[in-house]
This record gives structure tokens, sequence and C-alpha cells, in this order.
């Protein structure tokens, strides 16, 4: 044993001394190292190799994990949320529109007036006739259409050119396709979502006018215009009829009575059940008998005419004017025909007359006025028809003798087509007296 040997107090074995053994040759591991050396494996053992792989696979995959949600994170529009695939089905096709169906023609012929068309049945539906029997109206309901004839005098003898400027009136439409020849005309017109097409022809040398009006949806032209055009071809009138229809259709109206007849109450208003026209129920008036008069004439004032059976009458405070009013179902208004009697003054004539209306209402600077001379009541007058925004009057001034008569019907614009039969049925019976 060395001498500088160091004892173990508890154990009494030798210990080696730290110090000492930093005399070892520099090859030799230094004893702590050995120590630690003995305690781990060396670097390159298998088992050291594989953790480290491990290690990094598992930190590479948490680096790609957060990378992909960074970047969707980045592609994503604020406040929108991830969109989910559904499964792709195939859609249902929207049903096919109704066609429109002309496959059943038939033949409508009015025994009246003789007036003919060729329609296609399966398509319109046949209405009711009204009480006059003037004509008839058909409806396709499922194809939005419709269309109507109807026939009436020619009360105050207007040419084809006049009666075309008013329907271009009536329709309201500038831009209207025209046509006309010796005793008809046509007219195409658009209005709203429709597309109207309006034939009328004249028979018995001009004094009966007999009506086509055709409706349909502007969208399905295409379908409607080659059946347009074969129900037009077919409009017709037969000479074949029997009955004069120009004789039938203006009422027979006698000449005022040289005295007054009875007052109103002993019946004079009664309604004539045969007296009807477009509809409408008429009675006969005396203008006199209802308390009409003008001061200051030499000549008789008064006339008798067809008013609408169920229109109420109110009088002027001069005793000179008579009001006739009717009401239309959904219409808040009232439908207004007025006979006024006026003075003739000096320098007065009908044009005159004529022309201060029209500057009353502002004529003059309104389009699509319509005006014509004719004879009413075998008296010489002046008929002016004229828009007045959401209305429509038509008034005539007939003038006779040392006076004038102003006789006018004032109704709104959608309804005056309905309506103008009674400003027609008053001027074809009104008689004046003599």
């Amino acid at each position: 044993m060395k001498p500088d040997a160091k004892f173990c107090t508890r154990c009494g074995s030798a210990v080696a001394i730290a110090s000492e053994a930093r005399t070892v040759g520099p090859d030799a591991p230094a004893p702590g190292a050995a120590v630690a050396a003995s305690a781990a494996p060396a670097a390159g053992a298998p088992g050291e190799s594989f953790d480290r792989r491990r290690k990094g696979a598992v930190i590479a995959l948490v680096v790609a994990g957060v990378a992909v949600l960074f970047g969707t994170l980045l592609l994503m529009r604020p406040g929108e949320a991830p969109t989910v695939s559904k499964p792709v089905t195939a859609e249902k096709a929207p049903p096919a529109a109704r066609p429109i169906v002309a496959n059943r023609w038939e033949s409508y012929t009015n025994i009246r007036y003789g007036v003919m068309i060729d329609y296609p049945a399966d398509l319109f539906a046949i209405q009711p006739p009204p009480p006059d029997n003037a004509g008839r109206e058909f409806t396709a309901t499922q194809a939005g259409a419709r269309f109507f004839i109807y026939s009436h005098a020619n009360a105050l003898n207007l040419s084809v050119a006049e009666l075309q400027a008013e329907d271009v009136l009536d329709i309201g439409d500038a831009a209207a396709v025209k046509q006309s020849g010796r005793d008809w005309y046509e007219i195409v017109a658009a209005k709203g979502a429709e597309t109207i097409l309006r034939r009328v022809l004249l028979s018995e040398d001009g004094t009966m006018v007999h009506r086509l009006e055709i409706a349909y949806p502007k969208a399905a032209a295409a379908a409607f215009e080659p059946i347009v055009a074969r129900m037009v071809k077919s409009f017709r009138v037969d000479p074949a009829i029997p009955e004069r229809a120009a004789r039938d259709a203006v009422p027979s109206t006698p000449a005022m009575p040289a005295t007054p007849p009875p007052p109103a109450s002993t019946g004079a208003e009664k309604p004539s059940p045969s007296a009807q026209t477009g509809g409408f129920s008429y009675r006969h008036i005396d203008s006199i008998g209802l308390g009409l008069h003008l001061a200051g004439t030499k000549s008789k004032v008064g006339f008798a005419v067809d008013v609408p059976a169920d229109w109420s009458m109110t009088q002027g405070a001069d005793g000179d004017s008579l009001f006739f009013a009717g009401r239309h179902p959904g219409y808040g208004g009232e439908i207004v025909l007025a006979f006024i009697v006026e003075p003739r003054r000096a320098g007065d004539t009908l044009e005159r007359k004529v022309g201060e209306q029209r500057a009353q209402l502002d004529a003059p600077s309104r389009k699509n006025v319509s005006q014509g001379a004719a004879r009413i009541g075998q008296h010489p007058a002046i008929l002016v028809a004229m828009p007045m925004g959401e209305f429509r009057k038509t008034f005539a001034y007939i003038e006779k003798d040392d006076h004038f008569y102003f006789v006018q019907l004032h109704a709104p614009t959608a309804l005056y087509p309905k309506y103008a039969a009674v400003l027609e049925r008053a001027l074809s019976s009104i008689a004046f007296a003599e």
C-alpha cells in the first residue's frame, strides 16, 4: 500500500485521491469522463439514431400542419365560412309553359248583322251574348288573350280616315301601325304588355260599322301572330243576311210635339225593354217636360233623346242644362252625359263656338285631338274628341236657328270604349223641337 493512501472512515478501504489522477498520460481518459461514458450509450448507437428521427418527423408534421392552416386562413375572406360541398344531384327542369293550341277552328256568325269570323274554339271560349245581340266576346283566360266583334250604326257618318283617327286616339299609341282601304281599316298598337289589333269594316254604303278587336300578350307574339292573321283574313260581312242592319240599329225617334208632353212623373221616362245598345237599357226623355228652357230666344228650344235608364239626372241652376250621371263598378267617380243649350250671340258661328270650347279645355296644346264635321238631328254639327289626362271628353256643338246645343260625354280613358255607346245612342236618337 502506498504511503499516502486514504482510508474510508466507515469501512476502512483504501480510497484514491482525485488529484493524483492528473498524473496519467494524455491519451488516457479522465476518471470523470470514464464515469460519464459508462453511464450513456455511445454517440453512434442505434437507439439514439431512432429517437432523433422520430422527433424530427413529429416536428415536420407539426410545421406542415401549421403551414396548411395558416395558408387556408389567408385565402379565406373576412367573415366567410368554409364551404361544404354538397352531393351533386340532377336538378329538375322547370315545367314547360302551356302551349298555345289552335287546332279546332269554328265559324261564328252574328245573325243580326251578318258578321262572320273563323276562330280557334280550343283556345277561345265564347261568352254569353249581350242583350242587344250587337256583338260577342271570346276569351282565352289561360293564354291571357281575348277578342270581340261588335256592330253599330255610323251615326255621325264619319269617313274611314275619321273613324281610324278616333280609334288611334282611343288606344293611345301614337306609333300604331295603320292600314286602310275604301271600306276598311286596321290598327296594330301596343298598350302596356299587350298587342292590340283592331280591324273595322264598313257596310251598307258606310252606314254600318263592324269592329273586330284582338288582344294578346306581347311575350306570346310568335305563337299568336299566325292565329291572328287567319282570324283577320276570315273577318267579313255576309251580304246575304236579309236584315238591313243600319235601319235596325238606329232608333226611330219622332219629332218633338208642338205642345209640351206630360211631366216625367206620368211615365214619359219609363225604359223601353227593346231600347238597348251596347249592353245598356235606355229611356226616352223630353227636355221640355223636364224643365229645360232658354230665355231670350224666339225659336222653340228643346229636344227628345235616349239616355241610360238607370242614370240619375240633375238640372243646371239656370234651367238651360241637363246632366245624366252613371256609375261603373269599382270606379269611384261618375260618367257624365251633358246637354246644354246656349244662345247665339252676335258673330257666333259653329266654328267659333267649338274654338272657344277647345281653348277653354286647353285643346290647342294637346295631342291626338280629333275634330270633324257632321250632321246630328238633321242639323250641322262639329264633333271633337280629346284626351284629358286620365279622362277623355267627346263633345258635339249643334247649330239650330238662334241657339246652339252642346252635348258631351266625360269618362275615364280606361272605361271610355264601353261608354262611347252611350254617346253614340244619344247623338243618333236626338230630335229637336221645330
